[in-house]
């Protein structure tokens, strides 16, 4: 699970001195994998930068966002020959890749090579997209779209949210929750043009209408990060970065929110990458219908993500992340009694709203299980690693879970108890760490 999104960077000990910017709401308080110089504190400049960040969100994270509806297609036409499951490594692949690669990109652009990064990753990420197009057999997708894709988006998603952090100081939870506010307007576009384009164009030219419009976005989103700016150079002091902080294999909070994380990260996706195929096998609703109802799960998610902000200004983080995650469970084992069309409406707006939340609060939370700052970028990059793994088996998991059935509603019933139990479980599995930062670290209870 990934979405790290919500996240900023800590400032380093060059500007302890500097004044302190205003406090942010928990949600909003971020933190980021490379570290920063002296922010310049917005400005036209910064805020062109800010534009530009926006759109690059919106086809690094937009796109594989999307998955389920390219999930939905392959099942029923140009890789039917495969199991669910086994289509399922593709998406699962592309996101894991994009967080894991997006870790390792960190030290790359510390080191002054962020021109490099972008260019580089634009034009894997859009080759990938575009060869997709020729691709008929499932290695080729995998190819195409797992790898390449995942790889792309992956050099350029920690530094472009490092630069915005650059930039700003008393502004800086706005600007990257604007930048992050890409990630769904991405999805509904992307969504929305291949649900119109697949029924009178065919595949191969819907994939690379979507590789134009990729390109598009690139060729406009780079010029405004890029051009005059004065904060992409070299910033690394001498000190050497370091990926692994041995002292963290031995600290009880860190093993607490690694395996919470790791265990949600199991099924965060699972409702995503399902929901157009259940709606299109199990309802017989429409292509362009079936992938409209991923669009109003990931609209939805921009208001549960909105009703956490309030909820942990007042009741903590940590509470509103157990409980997030508790919810966003049960609605999963609601989705069991659905099966008509209109309540399956209703399951995706309940489900985009309680899983918003699940991708931004942990990262909100971590400053509290790692007060070090000085190790917290590469203690939260490890933890985000060991989470990619159960992000990239979870829904290969749940594919692999159904079974034939003559209602064909039922054939999904391992798949949403699987994700709604499991869910519950990383709620409950939150106790302990509350337990801890209150008992043993002497923090309030609403933290």
């Amino acid at each position: 699970m990934t979405d790290t999104e919500a996240q900023s960077i800590p400032r380093d000990r060059d500007s302890e001195h500097d004044v302190q910017p205003t406090a942010a709401p928990p949600l909003l308080q971020t933190l980021s994998l490379v570290p920063s110089n002296t922010p310049q504190d917005g400005g036209r400049r910064a805020w062109i930068q800010v534009l530009g960040c926006f759109l690059i969100f919106f086809n690094v994270w937009g796109y594989p966002s999307v998955w389920g509806a390219f999930q939905e297609y392959y099942a029923s036409n140009l890789l039917s020959e495969n199991s669910p499951g086994t289509i399922a490594w593709i998406g699962s692949t592309q996101s894991t890749l994009l967080i894991l690669v997006g870790i390792l990109s960190g030290p790359i652009f510390d080191l002054g090579y962020y021109q490099t990064l972008m260019f580089a990753g634009a034009i894997i990420c859009v080759s990938g997209v575009m060869l997709v197009s020729l691709a008929t057999k499932y290695w080729q997708v995998m190819l195409c779209q797992g790898i390449c894709v995942g790889l792309g988006c992956g050099m350029i998603f920690i530094p472009t949210l490092a630069l915005v952090t650059r930039s700003f100081q008393r502004r800086r939870a706005l600007a990257v929750a604007t930048v992050f506010s890409g990630t769904p307007v991405g999805a509904i576009m992307y969504g929305f043009v291949f649900s119109r384009l697949i029924g009178p164009l065919g595949y191969p030219w819907t994939a690379r209408s979507l590789a134009f419009m990729m390109m598009g976005i690139f060729a406009v989103s780079l010029p405004l990060v890029l051009w005059g700016a004065s904060n992409t150079g070299q910033i690394t002091d001498g000190r050497k970065r370091r990926m692994l902080d041995k002292a963290a294999l031995t600290d009880p909070p860190f093993w607490a929110y690694t395996v919470a994380l790791s265990t949600m990260s199991l099924a965060y996706w699972v409702p995503y990458y399902y929901i157009p195929t259940f709606a299109r096998s199990a309802l017989g609703t429409s292509q362009a219908w079936s992938s409209y109802l991923l669009m109003i799960a990931q609209a939805a998610s921009v208001f549960g993500r909105y009703f956490a902000a309030i909820a942990a200004d007042h009741f903590g983080v940590m509470l509103t992340w157990l409980v997030t995650s508790v919810i966003s469970g049960a609605v999963c084992l609601v989705w069991i009694g659905v099966t008509e069309f209109k309540p399956f409406i209703a399951f995706c707006v309940l489900w985009g709203i309680t899983s918003g939340p699940l991708v931004p609060l942990p990262a909100s939370i971590f400053p509290v299980v790692c007060p070090n700052r000085n190790v917290l970028g590469t203690r939260l990059g490890m933890s985000e690693a060991i989470a990619s793994a159960f992000n990239l088996i979870g829904p290969p998991i749940a594919g692999a879970l159904m079974r034939k059935d003559e209602k064909k509603t039922r054939e999904y019933l391992a798949v949403q108890m699987f994700a709604g139990l499991i869910l519950i479980g990383g709620g409950v599995q939150l106790l302990y760490l509350w337990w801890y930062l209150v008992k043993k670290r002497s923090n309030k209870v609403f933290i």
